[in-house]
């Protein structure tokens, strides 16, 4: 039988949906101080930002939980009084450190911005999903598969030697003679977790059938060993399809109001020979930055 193989994303990244808090001041915001280390305050929004996006319960348990969670906020400034003693503030570690921290932060900031200005799906809206996407709901699948795992090989065009392949087995020799490190191990694949028009082909493989899936910057070759029934509905089936829905609604919106603007600041960008971006076929090469030799 001749095999198939489909390179198919699993996931996409998903996008915080947590409210925005305080922002523009550019300062902490004050509030009941809990505790003081050293003499400086650790407030009560110190404490629930710590705790931000934890499902807390109620009662002693969350007492529990929340003075864990305090400990860990004066253990952190107690270990940072102590480097900066060290004077390791005033490292170029450290400043390139804080750049990239401050960026990530302001990155998710942007993405809890758009999410908390997208419409939320309605209730109607979610049951028409669940009833049109079966393979997440009343037909989900948790399938247990024989997989290997492997690095993108840096000529991403060696991924075609793959195409003629027909077991694990042959993969395997194929990347023992690319001297390419690989993983096997069994694993699972939730369809609740896959894009729907991914599980219906994976579903409908024929047994024995290897398909292949770019995953997390790696590449898995996979095998379906069994499959077991476990049906999402009522009230968690909802959930789940508002979440999805909510998703994707923050991902349109993400992309109709960044993607053009990040495109156009892009063209602005210089880079040193060699560090550009690889260009598509005909398009003209990036100028390098003013006073950058052409050879370095």
């Amino acid at each position: 039988m001749r095999k198939t193989f489909s390179f198919m994303l699993l996931a996409s990244a998903a996008i915080s949906l947590a409210a925005c808090g305080n922002g523009g001041s550019g300062s902490v915001p004050e509030g009941q101080t809990i505790a003081t280390v050293d003499g400086k305050d650790v407030t009560i929004h110190e404490l629930n930002a710590e705790l931000k996006g934890a499902n807390l319960p109620s009662g002693a348990q969350r007492k529990l939980i929340e003075q864990a969670a305090l400990q860990r906020i004066v253990d952190r400034k107690i270990l940072a009084d102590l480097a900066r003693e060290k004077k390791l503030d005033d490292s170029p570690e450290f400043q390139l450190l804080k750049q990239r921290a401050e960026e990530a932060v302001l990155v998710e900031l942007l993405q809890q911005n758009i999410a908390s200005q997208t419409k939320k799906p309605t209730l109607q809206e979610a049951k028409t999903f669940i009833a049109g996407n079966p393979t997440l709901f009343a037909n989900r699948k948790v399938l247990t598969v024989d997989q290997i795992l492997f690095p993108v090989p840096s000529d991403q065009a060696k991924l075609r030697e793959l195409a003629p392949l027909k077991t694990l087995t042959d993969i395997e020799k194929w990347l023992i003679d690319n001297g390419i490190q690989y993983r096997r191990q069994p694993t699972q694949l939730d369809t609740l977790q896959v894009p729907p028009e991914l599980s219906t082909k994976i579903l409908n493989l024929p047994a024995g059938e290897v398909f292949v899936v770019p995953t997390n910057g790696a590449v898995a070759a996979n095998v379906i060993t069994d499959s077991k029934a476990q049906p999402v509905s009522g009230d968690q089936a909802t959930a789940v399809a508002m979440n999805i829905l909510q998703n994707r609604a923050v991902a349109a919106t993400a992309a109709k109001e960044l993607e053009a603007e990040v495109k156009k600041r892009r063209e602005g960008v210089k880079y040193q020979t060699g560090f550009a971006p690889p260009k598509p076929a005909g398009a003209p090469a990036a100028k390098p930055a003013a006073g950058v030799p052409a050879k370095l």
